[in-house]
């Protein structure tokens, strides 16, 4: 399973559950890129732009079409 969120508790929640969590740069993810807002504690399977971005990452993981 997969977990995608703007904030580091989303990717936290991700990894406590046993998912990957997919850190999105939208909402408040840029700022936590930039140090702006809360600190990672996980490392995200993967950032991606956009919700769409981070689908099309989960079905290329699957090795099903985009």
């Amino acid at each position: 399973s997969f977990v995608f969120g703007d904030k580091p508790t989303d990717v936290e929640l991700a990894h406590n559950a046993g998912c990957r969590g997919v850190l999105l740069r939208t909402g408040y993810g840029a700022n936590v890129l930039a140090g702006k807002y809360q600190s990672l504690t996980v490392e995200p399977w993967a950032i991606a732009d956009s919700s769409v971005e981070a689908a099309q990452l989960v079905l290329e993981t699957l090795g099903l079409p985009t």
